[in-house]
């Protein structure tokens, strides 16, 4: 009752400042919109159905028939999961969270294997990295390929770790009979990525207004909303780039919640993985640029001056994440102690 209380009494509080700030608020709603229309939507909404097509039809078996082998002896996972994993990897961050939970309700992997897949099944899209980070933000098309390697690379690592612990036993389902003809899978993926893209542009515009209310910090804001935070005017430096790409951002977390909680994730275990990949991601980003740092200078419009802020601030951005996860663990343990009572 006291944790509804005290929601109650913080969003009530927030929608009277937004409403006190009206010009701000509105602002911020309106590059929220503005960012969905010129970066979200056209990037992503061919990819997603795009990439639902091809988990939904025959088109999928190709997949599996590459790269199913090598998920069953690395990753530890039934052979569909290469179609999901690769195309997600590929195509950004909702898309392999809607691919997964795909597989899951249609019974071509249980719950566990589900949620092993989410530990790493996270990135941002090849196009977003390389043109709006790479070519847009840093000037070279270089730079975004060696971030979005970097994140797929810590990702593919970070499943590796999961395939470690993992003892379960490997169910592969032969459900062909399932895929749908090409011109039913169309339809279907459409329909499906038009909703997982209107629920995510409803959470950009909510961050974008309330951020821009509070006034947050631009060390800060990659943190909380990603796209806006990584295509910001200053320049981030490269391994705290690649740091925030991996994480994803809270506001790509919320939007996940309901994809979680259908296949029974805690969100305080993907949070772990997220924090887990993106510190490899900084230290591997890192380890590039003690390697080649003439490439890195050449090709990267990043000066040492900007580098200062962000050394400075660090202690309070680690602080942050782990108030989080604290927030996050103190949740899930209430949790467990309500189920137990009851």
């Amino acid at each position: 009752m006291k944790k509804s209380i005290t929601a109650t009494i913080c969003i009530t509080a927030v929608i009277a400042i937004l409403i006190i700030m009206n010009k701000e608020a509105k602002a911020g709603a309106a590059e929220g919109i503005s960012m969905c229309e010129g970066i979200i939507i056209p990037s992503l909404l061919p990819i997603l159905i795009l990439t639902g097509i091809i988990q939904d039809s025959q088109c999928s078996i190709v997949f599996e028939k590459l790269f199913g082998t090598v998920f069953e002896k690395v990753f530890r996972l039934p052979r569909c999961c290469s179609t999901a994993v690769i195309l997600g990897l590929m195509g950004g961050f909702p898309c392999g969270a809607v691919l997964t939970q795909d597989l899951y309700v249609r019974g071509y992997i249980d719950e566990k294997a589900a949620q092993r897949v989410m530990c790493f099944n996270f990135c941002g899209g090849l196009a977003f990295i390389v043109t709006a980070v790479g070519s847009v933000n840093y000037g070279s098309t270089k730079t975004g390929i060696i971030l979005y390697c970097v994140n797929v690379l810590s990702a593919l690592i970070s499943g590796a770790v999961t395939a470690l612990f993992s003892k379960d036993k490997i169910i592969n389902i032969d459900a062909s009979y399932k895929h749908l003809p090409l011109s039913d899978a169309l339809v279907k993926s459409t329909e499906g990525c038009v909703h997982s893209l209107l629920v995510m542009s409803a959470y950009i515009v909510l961050f974008s207004a309330v951020c821009s209310v509070f006034s947050i910090p631009e060390y800060i804001y990659p943190i909380i909303e990603i796209t806006k935070g990584i295509c910001s005017p200053t320049s981030i430096p490269l391994d705290y780039c690649a740091f925030f790409l991996a994480f994803g951002g809270l506001c790509i977390h919320f939007q996940l919640m309901g994809i979680l909680r259908s296949f029974k994730m805690s969100y305080f275990r993907f949070f772990i993985y997220r924090v887990f990949c993106g510190v490899l991601s900084f230290f591997l980003m890192r380890g590039y640029a003690l390697l080649f740092p003439e490439s890195i200078s050449v090709f990267s419009n990043v000066s040492h001056t900007v580098v200062e802020p962000y050394q400075v601030n660090t202690g309070l951005s680690v602080v942050m994440i782990i108030g989080c996860a604290v927030i996050i663990f103190d949740i899930e343990n209430r949790k467990l102690d309500t189920t137990r009572k009851v």
